[in-house]
């Protein structure tokens, strides 16, 4: 007997989540749970507008400085917000962490530099070696 095709679905709402789910399920498909262990190799269904570009902007300077404390200072926010926008990346993302949540973007292509925001403003803090460990 064939495996059936499984897929995961994240970025829309639970109601969104499961009538699509149903859909998908009519026509032979396993659909996982969003926040099922991202570790699998399991195709991603998801809007192509997840992130707001103020939460791209948060995950680039984390990538670029490496802590919460710094990305805060970068951006001129404070921590609690960085901590916000992270819980909405990965929810929105179905990742666990900072580190999965920037791989989910680097394969989007969400990392590119574009010279806005917060880079472009000429002041930016130096990450230290242990903030970046």
């Amino acid at each position: 007997m064939a495996r059936k095709p499984c897929l995961r679905i994240v970025g829309l709402s639970r109601t969104e989540r499961s009538l699509l789910a149903s859909i998908l399920r009519g026509h032979g498909f396993e659909v996982m749970e969003a926040d099922a262990p991202s570790s699998c190799e399991v195709p991603t269904l998801e809007p192509c507008n997840i992130l707001t570009a103020r939460q791209v902007q948060v995950l680039r300077a984390l990538r670029r400085y490496g802590s919460r404390e710094m990305t805060a200072r970068a951006l001129g926010i404070a921590l609690k917000t960085v901590d916000a926008h992270l819980e909405h990346i990965y929810k929105r993302a179905g990742v666990r962490t900072r580190i999965e949540a920037l791989c989910w973007a680097c394969r989007r292509g969400l990392l590119d530099e574009d010279r806005s925001g917060c880079e472009a403003s000429g002041s930016r803090p130096k990450a230290s070696p242990e903030a970046l460990a």
